[in-house]
């Protein structure tokens, strides 16, 4: 089991075991011995869930870190092989063209 699983085991017992502390009191009155034992449950349960963000982050780091070691395949860019080169003359030219048919609209 992971451990990440293991501390989310971890947590649902220690939740059960402070939600048991608080029922175990009539009506919300609460002993030294109680409100101390709530405070230790409070304290571990907290600790747990620190632990299992941890964990949580550790194991996206990981994810992570593999796919930046993969490969990328290609870079997408615009077909300009298809149009073929242009010379400096070419492109010259439809610029004037693309200047002239502005200016006549």
């Amino acid at each position: 089991m992971s451990r990440a699983k293991e501390l989310k085991n971890d947590i649902a017992k220690s939740r059960e075991e402070l939600k048991a502390a608080f029922d175990s009191q009539e009506d919300g009155k609460y002993s030294a011995e109680a409100k101390e034992k709530i405070k230790g449950l409070n304290t571990e349960l907290a600790g747990l869930v620190d632990d299992l963000k941890i964990e949580e982050a550790k194991a996206q780091n990981e994810k992570a870190m593999e796919i930046n070691d993969t490969p990328v395949n290609s870079i997408p860019t615009a077909d300009v092989q298809s149009e073929g080169k242009k010379s400096v003359g070419e492109m010259l030219l439809e610029l004037m063209l693309i200047k002239h048919t502005v200016r006549t609209e």
